[in-house]
């Protein structure tokens, strides 16, 4: 995948992340709004009041005619996720460099349920569309919230682009899968 491809994608998300939680956290009625919004789950598309927020990436992400590409829907998977995440919280949950496979071992780290976290973090990897990434993504970023783990947003949109297109899935699996097993094993001894 090409790098200013995916930096490009996570740029997008990570500014409307800090544009949104800007606006709402000034109290701007448009913030919570969006926030509101996002949280309901809707299909992407479907609510004119997120269509700023959600669909106006730059040219190369957009999708042909009616259906949105697999970066439209990184992103707007992304946004919808870090919005559960947000919920009820003053300090931003988007943290750059906080990898979704690692904060998933820190999760295992803080709840010490091995099986359940990895039970949620490989149904979310084999997630072949988007209404199942957002069902399983729902899961385990409501569990990051309730143990106070951020994620990288951006990352996590590129990531979710990537797993939607069958050339690049496998590279997130791996990527999602190291970062978990490195991360969760204390016999690891290769840090």
């Amino acid at each position: 995948m090409n790098s200013s491809y995916e930096d490009g994608l996570s740029t997008f998300v990570t500014d409307r992340i800090h544009s949104i939680h800007g606006r709402s956290s000034r109290g701007a009625s448009d913030g919570k709004a969006i926030l509101s919004a996002l949280r309901r789950g809707q299909d992407i598309g479907v609510n004119p009041n997120l269509w700023l927020d959600t669909l106006d990436l730059p040219e190369r992400y957009q999708g042909l005619g009616d259906t949105p590409s697999a970066a439209e829907q990184g992103a707007f998977a992304a946004l919808t996720l870090w919005s559960l995440h947000q919920q009820s919280r003053t300090s931003l949950v988007h943290q750059s460099g906080a990898r979704f496979g690692a904060q998933a071992a820190a999760l295992v780290q803080r709840t010490g349920r091995l099986g359940a976290v990895q039970r949620r973090l490989y149904a979310l990897s084999m997630a072949s569309n988007i209404n199942a990434v957002l069902a399983h993504g729902r899961g385990i970023v409501s569990q990051l919230r309730d143990h106070n783990l951020d994620v990288d947003y951006g990352q996590f949109a590129v990531d979710i682009s990537n797993l939607l297109r069958p050339k690049f899935a496998p590279g997130t699996r791996v990527r999602w899968g190291r970062d978990f097993a490195t991360n969760t094993n204390p016999t690891n001894t290769h840090k």
